[in-house]
């Protein structure tokens, strides 16, 4: 290798580090080791075009580019469709059935569609394209909240005999989607209990006549059907938290499947959670360093080339975790660490600014360094904790800043050991 590749080499290898990158390699490479034989969770989806139906499965599935149906809004009726995810794969974690038909109003379609229902619900339809279609083991109905119409309701009215045929009748859970319709701002923490479907006292009125509306309508046709309340939307938006109720969809739905089905799907969420977190402490390291390297200028310049850093990486931490970034949530983080915390904060950036030239550029290096690595772990930790469905409270915060601290002191001593370390001599230029 040239001496010219070799620096365009580690050049790339260089922005790679800044860059986030969906950790799949990571995900698969933890999941190998969990994935046995065990029966992949096949859900049968019903629910007219444009109710997300596709933002509902890749919550489900932790996968961004999970994609239903074509799109575009236009119902198709002629056939069932099977999606698998990962697409492709030999040993699927998820199977979803898709009526993209539901909601027709011909009578040929009707018949038609009830045909092939009826077919997958007893385990009898027929393959796709050689494959064979597996009987679901839950039924999962999408509806908008805001939908006051309920034209959806003559199709289920007509369907639901077809479950009461079957053998061993399914589960049937309806998520009711596009909360910020009639619930905005989100109340936090989320207020419908651990599987969505609670009912508190103190929402608006409005929102809970809509949604206790809705659900009294559906129940009449459906008394076993089961009920969660979601908001699941993309961060560009900015219409709340993106994934609103999404750990309380994926507990409501584990709660229908098979217990060994069950376990597999949460070893993948945990395997997904695990590796988003690795793949971002190289993320805050990197720039943890580029920070260390401007606080050592002289301020202003140093101050002001760290804080860039710092919101530069804050951003693509919140890109990376697939949450969205605004100064008023982390504001109100940093004051939940309480006034030691943040007076630690503001003795460090005076410590930097110590007039002795001698300490100025040594202490500037690691108090920027120290500084931008814990709140990037802080940070780190907080978006996971929301993507699992949960919002910390001011102690878990608080706790998890000391250990971020304590991790940013010892990565300090680490990078500075690194750096007085002798360095290797490049690698000589092909001859």
């Amino acid at each position: 290798m040239t001496q010219e590749n070799w620096l365009l080499q580690k050049g790339k290898q260089l922005l790679d580090l800044f860059v986030p990158k969906h950790p799949q390699d990571k995900i698969d490479e933890i999941m190998a080791k969990v994935r046995q034989e065990m029966p992949t969770p096949c859900l049968l989806l019903l629910g007219e075009p444009q109710v997300g139906k596709s933002s509902v499965v890749r919550s489900l599935t932790q996968d961004p580019e999970a994609r239903i149906g074509q799109g575009d809004g236009c119902p198709v009726t002629d056939a069932l469709a099977l999606y698998h995810f990962p697409p492709h794969s030999e040993m699927p974690l998820w199977s979803f059935l898709d009526t993209p038909g539901l909601g027709a109003h011909d009578h040929a379609d009707s018949i038609e569609q009830d045909r092939l229902l009826l077919q997958t619900l007893t385990g009898k339809a027929s393959p796709q394209e050689g494959e064979p279609i597996p009987q679901p083991h839950l039924i999962l109905v999408c509806v908008r909240v805001d939908d006051r119409n309920m034209a959806i309701l003559s199709s289920l009215k007509r369907l639901q005999p077809l479950w009461g045929r079957a053998q061993d009748p399914l589960p049937v859970l309806i998520v009711q989607t596009c909360l910020h319709r009639v619930l905005y701002p989100h109340p936090m923490p989320y207020p419908f209990g651990e599987k969505g479907e609670a009912l508190p006292s103190d929402l608006p009125s409005d929102a809970r006549a809509a949604i206790e509306g809705q659900r009294a309508k559906i129940r009449e046709m459906l008394p076993q059907a089961r009920f969660v309340a979601v908001d699941l939307t993309d961060p560009d938006d900015e219409v709340g938290d993106p994934t609103y109720g999404a750990m309380a969809l994926f507990e409501a739905v584990a709660e229908k499947l098979p217990e060994i089905s069950v376990r597999l799907l949460r070893a993948h969420r945990q395997a997904v959670a695990d590796a988003y977190r690795q793949e971002a402490s190289p993320i805050i390291l990197h720039y943890a360093i580029a920070a260390a390297a401007t606080g050592a200028l002289p301020p202003p310049i140093g101050d002001i080339g760290t804080l860039g850093i710092t919101l530069t990486m804050l951003q693509q931490l919140a890109k990376h975790h697939k949450q969205t970034w605004d100064w008023r949530g982390f504001l109100d983080l940093l004051w939940s660490l309480g006034s030691s915390a943040l007076l630690w904060l503001i003795l460090r950036y005076l410590v930097r600014r110590l007039p002795i030239p001698v300490l100025m550029a040594p202490i500037g290096a690691a108090g920027a360094f120290s500084l931008t690595y814990s709140i990037g772990q802080l940070m780190s930790w907080y978006y996971s904790r929301l993507n699992e469905g949960h919002e910390p409270h001011t102690e878990e915060i608080r706790t998890h800043w000391q250990e971020a601290q304590a991790q940013a002191t010892e990565q300090a001593r680490q990078w500075l050991a690194d750096l007085l370390s002798k360095p290797k001599d490049p690698p000589a230029s092909a001859s």
